[in-house]
């Protein structure tokens, strides 16, 4: 892959975690606008649009699209990720792109290389490198979770090192296991929207006890933030970090007496096994 400064990087598709990915690539100065691209499955798409107006190029077609990016992500709707990848034949034995990056949810790296082998009629196709990303939408400021997995047969023959530090413009960024990563879109992927709810019931009980709603938002987002950097940065357990807010007969231990009375973390370890009972779900039938 080229260097960041000047890999080429194309979208194929065009929703909301494209478009976070966008942002939080321009964002980061490190990627200009002008070196990403994208296409949508609707040439009229309203989301191409947007993308358009972030400074992106839109070329004509997919097939157009790869003969001038590094890294092609697939960011189309799972029921049809297959379909799409089979049916546009690329340019054969072309240099680009190097590889792909598939954010589509539960579509296993074997059914994506079956997909793309079709798709080049297996000319030269394991000179490409295909890449699954889980993430969230907190790319768009720099500040999501990027889990790699690449295919089993490259782990140990593929430095991922420049793809790592491309999505490490958006936040963290690391490798994983393959089998991890419906656990992780559970956890991150879905589980930015539990924060958000988490974060949603904080300011409203900031409204109760008398906050304005902009107060109660901020020491909710502010509070939550502090509380990620305490146990990011110390490396602490979140249990030890609690008890030591948590005085004899204080403030804190009382409203955590309420919050096991209400089932709170039970909620939200229901909630993620959830998710990822989902997750293995739309896996084994992506057109459910």
């Amino acid at each position: 892959m080229a260097s960041n400064e000047s890999a080429k990087i194309g979208f194929w598709g065009a929703g909301n975690i494209v478009q976070a990915m966008a942002k939080g690539f321009i964002a980061s100065g490190n990627v200009e606008p002008s070196s990403m691209s994208a296409v949508a499955t609707r040439k009229d798409s309203p989301n191409l649009l947007k993308l358009k107006d972030m400074g992106l190029m839109c070329p004509e077609s997919v097939e157009d699209m790869v003969k001038s990016v590094d890294v092609l992500v697939l960011a189309v709707k799972p029921y049809n990720a297959l379909d799409v990848l089979k049916k546009h034949v690329f340019v054969k034995q072309q240099e680009k792109p190097k590889s792909l990056i598939s954010v589509v949810a539960c579509v296993p790296l074997e059914k994506l290389r079956e997909a793309y082998d079709v798709s080049c009629q297996r000319q030269n196709s394991q000179k490409f490198i295909i890449y699954r990303l889980s993430l969230n939408t907190s790319v768009a400021v720099c500040a999501g979770l990027c889990a790699l997995s690449v295919e089993e047969c490259f782990e140990n023959e593929v430095d991922t090192t420049a793809i790592l530090t491309l999505l490490s413009h958006l936040g963290s960024a690391r490798l994983y296991k393959e089998k991890l990563l419906d656990s992780i879109t559970a956890c991150s992927g879905s589980g930015i929207a539990f924060m958000y709810s988490v974060l949603e019931a904080m300011s409203d009980a900031g409204v109760l006890v008398g906050l304005t709603r902009p107060d109660a938002q901020h020491c909710a987002a502010e509070t939550m933030l502090g509380a990620a950097a305490m146990m990011k940065e110390t490396g602490r357990h979140p249990a030890e970090l609690k008890d030591a807010v948590s005085s004899p007969g204080g403030t804190t231990i009382g409203g955590i007496h309420a919050l096991e009375k209400g089932g709170m973390r039970a909620a939200l370890m229901d909630a993620v096994y959830a998710a990822k009972r989902r997750a293995e779900e739309l896996r084994s039938n992506p057109k459910d």
